[in-house]
């Protein structure tokens, strides 16, 4: 996208520029099915509906793949994991965090590939109906700059990394310098029988967190 687009684009809450087709009519979801999303480019393309795919939100998502947690197995897992915790047993469990951003974020981002990005289900509000006016056939088509994408954990990172460098004079397009790239994250997770066992057990290993940094990185400061 050009820089004047791409500013555009960008501004909260997104708005409708000069692209987006006028003669659209508002009207109900027509989806009944989904697929998951392929991506062969990262050009942002207006999507016909009829043969688009996409994601719904419907389980946990990983950078570059999708892991589906089906309600009927959460019980069982749950239990596992409590009885591990009445063991002694370490209850620390990596997670993969997203982030959900809007089609120019994930331009913006300079994401590495467009294929490891989800696109979401998108609303009515991303939907126009177009009619042709050489043939008179309508058909829905979908924004690419208002739909939403899941997308690393970075990329959030990334994004206030290109925005921050946005020159002052708008007449002037910036240099746009690679984005910030966060290169490890560390999450935890654990599951507790009680809400204040489960706070308390964060606070430890936040603690644990630190000493062990602490002592490999001793000049390293922490908030």
């Amino acid at each position: 996208m050009d820089y004047e687009f791409k500013k555009e684009s960008l501004n909260l809450p997104n708005i409708i520029h000069s692209l987006t087709p006028v003669d659209a009519m508002k009207s109900q979801n027509p989806i009944k099915s989904y697929r998951k999303n392929i991506c062969t480019s990262k050009k942002v393309l207006w999507s016909n509906l009829a043969d688009d795919n996409y994601n719904e939100v419907i389980g946990t998502y990983y950078t570059g793949r999708l892991a589906e947690l089906e309600y009927t197995h959460m019980n069982k897992v749950n239990d596992y994991w409590l009885s591990r915790m009445n063991e002694g047993q370490s209850c620390n469990y990596p997670v993969c965090l997203s982030d959900i951003i809007r089609g120019p974020a994930l331009e913006a981002t300079s994401w590495p590939s467009i294929k490891s990005a989800i696109r979401l289900r998108p609303s009515k509000n991303d939907m126009l109906l177009v009619e042709d006016p050489n043939t008179g056939i309508s058909k829905w088509l979908i924004n690419p700059h208002t739909t939403d994408y899941l997308v690393g954990s970075a990329s959030l990172a990334a994004f206030s990394d290109i925005t921050h460098n946005l020159s002052g004079d708008q007449t002037i397009q910036p240099s746009f310098k690679s984005p910030f790239h966060q290169s490890k994250q560390i999450s935890l997770l654990e599951l507790s029988k009680d809400w204040n066992q489960c706070e308390a057990g964060f606070h430890v290993l936040v603690d644990e967190l630190f000493r062990f940094w602490q002592h490999y990185q001793p000049g390293w400061s922490y908030k």
